[in-house]
């Protein structure tokens, strides 16, 4: 009788403790207004299944450009790889911020990218879930149902859209079905994986971090003693910009892992796309490596209190941001080679492709794949060609890691 009591007692007590963390809905309240889940996709990494992300709008809206500019809208994703650092996490959406946006747009609003990217300090694992709203000028970001951090800043929410919708997203599929171009069995699939998928239930030290920088943050601005500016490599106001770093205690720079990204669909014979902002020259500093470490571990106090020219100049020496930028100029130097065969256009030859390259620190090309065929030999020698003829490849900083870009290619009539 005792043993059959503690089963009933356990049977009862594990459904509420899962639903403590409930899954994704597809329905959920944002400033007030009601939303729901309007488009949902697979994104890819390497070709392994990464997350699944969302888009919440209000009913009767199917755009989320146009949604965001009148109505709340919530862009969400559910981690589906075991595992994702918090540096993974950063690396990931820097990049990304950075393949899909010209320097002169994502510039300005380099303290809400590392205020972004910076909020997560857990490693995610499969199920987690991570919620961008957006109500009138204000961001506001959610781990699990919990809040991270809010700030304002009209511009950036169209940034983070761009990862997902622009020139570069994780992969073309993804793109296609985030606006809303997708199978209705793939989208039933992936609706029920968003309603099944639940977070593990445990402390979040994200939260708790950022509620400790907050603390600190209120009470420094408040009395405006020079204490402020802690971590502040600049001089005082009197000396604007002579020498905004002065010798930081040199830190250990964190070993950049070698990253992958996939590109625009290259179009064989189309009109030639607008150049990006060229890659400007790094300032020099003594210590490169020694700012971008500093510059990651920095807490929020001092991003939101350094001056305006020292920001600007830690954004510039992102190596996130300056690896996906470099990224950015490989691939629109790479697209212009690419030549439809004339045979393969006289006999109707069409497919898709997607051709992957191994990007030394030097910028050279140690090695390049076909992964994805066309189906047609000519198509596929055309897009080996395509990257021979795109040698050699613009140069790179100093000090830029190795990478694996895919390019996906499409020779469509």
């Amino acid at each position: 009788m005792i043993k059959r009591f503690l089963v009933i007692a356990v049977m009862v007590i594990l459904p509420c403790f899962a639903s403590a963390v409930s899954a994704a809905p597809h329905r959920v309240e944002v400033a007030g207004q009601w939303l729901e889940l309007s488009q949902v996709g697979l994104a890819q990494e390497l070709r392994s299944d990464y997350y699944l992300g969302g888009f919440y709008l209000a009913p009767g809206l199917n755009d989320i450009r146009a949604a965001s500019a009148v109505a709340p809208v919530r862009m969400s994703f559910i981690v589906l790889t075991n595992r994702m650092s918090a540096r993974e996490f950063q690396r990931h959406w820097k990049e990304r911020i950075a393949l899909n946006n010209a320097r002169n747009e994502w510039q300005p609003h380099g303290e809400s990218i590392l205020r972004f990217a910076g909020a997560v300090k857990d490693t995610l694992q499969r199920g987690d879930r991570v919620d961008i709203d957006k109500f009138k000028n204000t961001v506001r970001v959610l781990l699990n149902g919990s809040e991270l951090l809010t700030f304002d800043d009209n511009g950036f929410f169209a940034l983070l859209l761009n990862c997902w919708l622009g020139e570069n997203p994780p992969t073309q599929a993804f793109r296609r079905a985030m606006n809303g171009e997708i199978a209705a069995t793939d989208r039933q699939l992936w609706l029920a994986d968003w309603q099944q998928l639940q977070p593990t239930q445990r402390e979040l030290v994200s939260l708790r971090k950022e509620l400790a920088v907050v603390a600190s943050v209120e009470k420094p601005v408040a009395k405006t003693e020079p204490k402020v500016a802690v971590n502040t490599p600049s001089k005082p106001v009197s000396k604007p910009v002579s020498k905004p770093v002065a010798k930081p205690e040199p830190t250990v720079a964190p070993k950049v892992e070698a990253t992958v990204a996939s590109a625009e669909v290259v179009v064989a014979q189309r009109e030639p796309e607008t150049k990006p902002a060229p890659v400007a020259e790094p300032q020099a500093a003594p210590s490169f490596a020694d700012q971008v470490a500093e510059q990651a571990a920095s807490n929020l106090a001092s991003a939101m209190n350094d001056s305006a020219p020292a920001q600007a100049e830690t954004i510039e020496l992102d190596t996130d941001l300056l690896l996906g930028e470099y990224k950015r100029t490989v691939l629109t130097h790479i697209r212009r080679h690419l030549e439809y065969p004339s045979r393969a256009w006289r006999l109707g030859l069409t497919g898709e492709g997607v051709i992957r390259i191994q990007v030394a620190s030097d910028g050279s090309v140690s090695g390049a794949e076909i992964v994805e065929s066309t189906g047609q030999k000519l198509l596929d020698r055309s897009m080996n060609e395509m990257v021979e003829r795109a040698m050699p490849l613009p140069k790179p900083e100093s000090g830029m890691p190795a990478f694996t870009l895919d390019i996906p290619v499409a020779f469509a009539r």
